[in-house]
């Protein structure tokens, strides 16, 4: 099983880990930034429940936690948090970016 961790759980991060545990992926976690914010971490936790995905504090513990990371966040703050999550990258990890950027 591969540890696999969404960074942002808006829509997409949130479809993508609901289909997958439909198919029977465990271990799923997530971090977003708003998750303690009014209203959006009400409905953060709400999709994280739904999905089964554990919600981690911090950006860092989520990278470290991670063998597939995936950034689904939006495209003006993706290459800031990539390079953000490259401190915390060891070998053999996989980071993919899913923004929706033409």
């Amino acid at each position: 099983m591969v540890k696999l961790g969404f960074i942002g759980f808006g829509e997409a991060a949130f479809n993508i880990a609901r289909g997958l545990k439909g198919e029977g992926v465990d271990g799923i976690i997530a971090y977003d930034k708003f998750w303690k914010e009014t209203p959006a971490g009400e409905l953060i936790g709400k999709r994280a429940a739904e999905a089964q995905a554990k919600l981690v504090p911090t950006h860092r513990e989520l990278v470290e936690s991670s063998e597939m990371i995936v950034s689904a966040v939006s495209a003006d703050t993706a290459v800031a948090l990539a390079q953000a999550s490259q401190a915390f990258l060891k070998p053999g990890q996989i980071y993919v970016d899913i923004n929706a950027t033409s």
